[in-house]
């Protein structure tokens, strides 16, 4: 839950507690009743606004509970989601090396298959040295 609803939601529970005290007390104050009977409906009129501030509390407390729930989902499912992308990226980046690592390899062969050839037809190509020398 982010810091403005969270703000939001502390200002709506405190405005209705007080609101709702502020306006029960003006009411019983101003009703002509007995001291026995004003002070029963105070306290009367007190429970209730007490309970609907449980209730109240009660609300807001499920409402975050789903929503810090729904987070720790959310951000499982992402993780999964990166890990099974960075996954498949390793599993692209290995196979190209693979193939670049033979395309090299085949590569090297044939250039020493080449130069050999060219070195036994270099050879080929040389007068036989004779080992006699008459000067």
């Amino acid at each position: 839950m982010s810091k403005h609803t969270s703000t939001s939601t502390s200002g709506i529970i405190t405005g209705a507690l007080v609101g709702g005290a502020v306006g029960v007390i003006a009411a019983l104050l101003l009703a002509p009743k007995s001291g026995q009977e004003l002070r029963s409906d105070l306290g009367q009129q007190l429970q209730a606004v007490g309970r609907r501030a449980k209730d109240l509390a009660d609300s807001v407390c499920s409402t975050t509970k789903e929503t810090a729930s729904q987070a720790v989902s959310n951000a499982g499912q992402a993780a999964s989601s990166i890990g099974q992308h960075a996954k498949a990226a390793a599993e692209a980046v290995g196979s190209e090396v693979k193939d670049a690592a033979e395309a090299f390899s085949t590569g090297t062969k044939e250039a020493i298959q080449d130069a050999a050839e060219g070195i036994k037809a270099d050879i080929a190509s040389l007068p036989p040295v004779n080992g006699n020398s008459s000067n």
